[in-house]
Order: C-alpha cells, then sequence, then structure tokens
C-alpha cells in the first residue's frame, strides 16, 4: 500500500514538471521576435527594453535687437564672417556655455555665444544683442476714422482714436478691465460721453499728451497735412461698435476714448495722425506706385518655380531705387516684394506678403481704395513701403526702405 502510495506521488510530480517546462518552452517560442539590423546588434538589449525619455528638443528664437545690426562669427570670439541686420530672427542651434563682454552705450556687459542658424550653416553671435519680441519704433502713428453718434448720417463726424496707448498704460494686470479709472457709474448708462475736466487731464496724463500739444493729420491721398489744437478739441468715450450689450453690464474697457473732430476733418480714410510739438510730416514726397507688367526675367532674385506656377512681375522705379514686386498670374495669393538700390547696386528690401484670415493683399493699381506709397513723407527718414495688406484683425504698419529704420505700427485699436 506505501509502494503504491509512492509510486502516485512520484508519478505526479514528474506530471508537474512536464507542464512547467512546456509552458516555458511556449513561452519562448510566441515570444514576438524583434529583428535588429546588424549595425544595431552591440545595442538591441537598449533598443528593446529601453524607450527614450529624452525630451524633443525646442529651439529658441530671438530676434536682433541693435539698430545697427550685430557681426557673426564662425566660431565664438572667432573671426567675422557676415552681419545680421536689425529685427533678423534667428533659430539658436548651439547654446555653447561660453561668456564673453561686449560693450552697449559705453558699459562692459556680459553675454553668452550662441550658435544660430545661417543658410545650412552655423555662426555665432553674442546673446547681449538679441531679444525675444520685434523691436518697433517708439513713434506713435493713429487714424482718423468717422464716427456715427446716431444712426443717421447727420452725425457723422471724424474721431481720433487713443484707446491702444490708454489701455496699455493703464491696464497692467488680467482683471484691470472691471475696474473705472475715467468713467463714473452714471456715464455707464449711455453710449457716448463727454468727459469733463477731471477725466480729461486724468486721461491726458495716461496718454502722455497735454493741451499744449498739436495733432497732425497726414492725409495719403490728397498729400495734405491738417493741424489742430489738442486744447480746442472735446475728449469722448463711445462704445465699442462691437459690443453687443447682451449678458454684462457695461465697464470702461468697453468704450472707445479719443478725440472728437466733429465735422471740421472730412478728409479721406487714409490718413496717419501724430500728436506731438512739431510735425514730423513733409508734403511733395509721397509717391503712389504705378506698377508696370515686365518680363519674368528682371525679377532680381532667382525664383523656385518647381510647382509650375505662372508668375507676373511688375517694376517701378523712383530716384536710384526699383521697386520689384512678383506674383501668381492668377491669383493674389502673395506678393513678393524687393527694391533695388542702382547706387549701392544691391537689393535693400525684400519681403514676402502673404493672405491670410485676417490680412488680404491690396490689388495693384487700385485707386478707388488703399494703394501702395512710397517716398520720404516723413522728415529725416528714408522713403516707406505701405498698402500691401488690408488688415482685419490687426493693425498695419510703416516700413522702410532701409531695413535699419525702426517698424512705426499704427494704433488702430482693432478690438472684437
Amino acid at each position: 500500500m506505501k509502494i503504491s502510495l509512492h509510486i502516485i506521488i512520484l508519478f505526479t510530480l514528474l506530471i508537474l514538471f512536464s507542464c512547467k517546462e512546456a509552458s516555458k518552452k511556449k513561452g519562448e517560442t510566441t515570444e514576438p521576435q524583434i529583428e535588429v539590423p546588424k549595425q544595431l546588434a552591440k545595442t538591441k538589449d537598449s533598443l528593446i527594453n529601453k524607450k527614450s525619455t529624452a525630451p524633443p528638443k525646442h529651439n529658441e528664437h530671438y530676434y536682433v535687437s541693435s539698430k545697427s545690426g550685430i557681426k557673426y562669427r564662425d566660431k565664438p570670439k572667432g573671426k567675422i564672417i557676415g552681419e545680421f541686420p536689425l529685427n533678423t530672427h534667428l533659430k539658436v542651434l548651439d547654446n555653447t556655455g561660453l561668456t564673453d563682454s561686449s560693450k552697449i552705450d559705453g558699459k562692459n556687459v556680459d553675454g553668452k555665444w550662441l550658435g544660430v542658424e545661417k543658410d545650412q550653416d552655423t555662426v555665432y553671435v553674442l546673446n547681449t544683442f538679441l531679444s525675444y519680441s520685434f523691436t518697433y519704433s517708439d513713434i506713435k502713428l493713429y487714424y482718423t476714422r468717422p464716427y456715427y453718434k446716431e444712426q443717421n448720417g447727420d452725425t457723422r463726424t471724424s474721431f481720433l482714436n487713443l484707446s491702444d496707448t490708454f489701455f496699455q498704460n493703464t491696464y497692467t494686470e488680467t482683471r484691470d478691465w472691471e475696474r473705472k479709472l475715467i468713467l463714473l457709474d452714471n456715464d455707464l448708462k449711455n453710449d457716448t460721453i463727454r468727459l469733463n475736466s477731471e477725466q480729461r487731464n486724468k486721461f491726458l496724463e495716461k496718454v502722455n499728451v497735454n493741451d499744449s500739444s498739436k495733432i497732425f493729420i497726414y492725409e495719403l491721398e490728397k498729400d495734405t497735412v491738417h493741424t489742430y489744437r489738442i486744447q480746442d478739441l472735446p475728449l469722448i468715450a463711445c462704445i465699442n461698435i462691437y459690443f453687443n450689450g447682451r449678458g454684462y453690464e457695461k465697464n470702461e474697457y468697453d468704450y472707445e476714448f479719443g478725440f472728437d473732430l466733429g465735422k471740421s476733418y472730412t478728409g479721406s480714410y487714409d490718413n496717419l495722425v501724430y500728436i506731438g510739438k512739431q510735425n514730423p510730416f513733409q508734403l511733395g514726397k509721397r509717391k503712389l506706385i504705378e506698377w508696370q507688367e515686365v518680363e519674368d526675367g528682371r525679377f532680381p532674385i532667382s525664383s523656385n518655380n518647381d510647382n509650375g506656377t505662372i508668375r507676373s512681375t511688375f517694376l517701378y522705379s523712383l530716384n536710384n531705387f526699383q521697386y520689384f514686386l512678383q506674383k501668381p498670374k492668377e491669383k493674389n495669393d502673395y506678393y513678393h516684394l524687393a527694391v533695388f538700390d542702382k547706387t549701392l547696386d544691391t537689393i535693400v528690401f525684400e519681403k514676402h506678403y502673404y493672405s491670410s484670415e485676417g490680412i488680404s493683399l491690396n490689388h495693384l493699381n487700385n485707386h478707388e481704395i488703399q494703394s501702395q506709397y512710397t517716398g520720404a513723407i516723413f522728415k529725416n527718414k528714408p522713403p516707406i513701403i505701405y498698402g500691401f495688406t488690408i488688415h482685419s484683425f490687426d493693425c498695419p504698419v510703416i516700413e522702410f526702405i532701409d531695413k535699419r529704420e525702426l517698424i512705426i505700427p499704427i494704433l488702430c485699436d482693432n478690438r472684437h
């Protein structure tokens, strides 16, 4: 009886051991096989058993902030091989960690050497001359626009909107729009408010304007300047045209603040406005660009036309400058503008203008609406580049042929 029991136990153990081995072999034969190239055979274990935890590389981007541009070198502290102009967009490829000093306004400032992308190569610059943001001129330009106090044509007046400057200088926190610096509770019952003397003084202080200043309206269409004294003009706040009045009460940010010119200014829609002591505009220099179609081969920059797009090329000449523009023949998808200086024998300005959701391209030689302008309309400044785009969601800018001259943004209070 004992012998039989021993035999049964031994037989059971043999069966369990056999099942375990079979299960092990079965697992080995069904495991997915990863085929590794021979050149990676040594790293097979790391490829199979380890997943990469390194984050994707994100390059830093900067703009050149020095008005005179910056020199770039073949290596940190190396040989100077070229120069980037003001506001050139740079992509960082190599953060060397090496430091150096340079002079800014006569003072030694420490900086780091960065390797940035130039064509298909890496060149090196000091980050003391770089900024995260584009550098604009501190000159403030505005528009004068029609304003309707009521819903009929008899109340059409001209309105100089200074809201961009006011809110930028006043609202520093995200919830500042809830407060009232100028308006009173009773004011908010009205769509148009004439500011009293106390409100007026507060507003002028915020926009850095005083009653001794003047308003200079330069009318592009007629090449004329209209001048007004600040002390003669009422200050008003009028409800923003995009305010729908539903769901919440009005607050100060729902208004546009500026000068009511009444019917004293009846000029064109296309104007530039400056507020200050002296008139910055000069007459007789504004030129309306009249484009003439020329052979494509005259465009001074070689174009990649592999996609088969048929292009048209246009030319306009002014003094020593030749303005070349190239666009698709059938559409206004983009403009490629290049300005060639015959005296310097080089291209001094180049830019692509594209249409988008909020930007459309202005038609060429269409003088019924805003057109392209050039010429030295500002005293002591180079010729402008203006009128190639029409903006719905932001504001246009004044560019100059000389890229060293800072771009002037137009403050149009384009709130939606």
